[in-house]
């Protein structure tokens, strides 16, 4: 079995995008890159959009690529992911190792918590769970303080635990 990856933002080198309604069939991902004013205007016409990325990393500078890994993230009709899939992809095919990231929004569209289930060997067993909730707001509705678990062996038991806060300035921006 092997062991999660953490996740390292690099270079991307492939882009898929597929917008669909609520009502409709997926379509076929269409290569493309991806940006925020598109995301925004598909969210607005009320579609659901599904962004595939496929990252290449080369670790050492080699020119070789070490590890690849593909992201499918799915937005709700406001731009907002609301689950995220990281793969790591062995090198002869096939998937090593999955984190499944499930997001919660409220009604000002803040995450006010978050899960990620850790599948070290692909193989849909969940080894690991980190639950972030938040449980206090500010007047704007941001969240100020949350607590964060996480159960080493998803066996319903609570192995580490840390609360967190954050601060927001006037325009709702956080800056801590």
């Amino acid at each position: 079995m092997s062991a999660l990856r953490p996740f390292v933002p690099v270079v991307l080198v492939l882009s898929l995008s597929a917008a669909c309604s609520k009502d409709s069939p997926p379509v076929s991902p269409v290569t493309a890159d991806v940006s925020s004013a598109q995301l925004a205007a598909t969210a607005a016409n009320g579609a659901h959009l599904v962004v595939v990325k496929t990252e290449e990393i080369d670790e050492n500078g080699d020119g070789s690529i070490d590890t690849r890994s593909r992201n499918t993230a799915w937005h709700d009709a406001h731009g907002n992911p609301v689950k995220d899939v990281y793969e790591w992809l062995a090198p002869g095919g096939g998937v090593e190792s999955r984190q499944t990231f499930n997001y919660e929004y409220n009604q000002h569209g803040n995450v006010i918590g978050y899960s990620i289930d850790g599948d070290a060997g692909a193989d849909g067993t969940i080894e690991s769970r980190t639950v972030s909730t938040a449980v206090e707001f500010d007047q704007r509705g941001n969240p100020t303080r949350g607590l964060w678990t996480w159960d080493a062996g998803a066996d319903g038991s609570v192995d580490n635990q840390a609360e967190w806060t954050s601060e927001f300035d006037a325009k709702g921006n956080m800056i801590r």
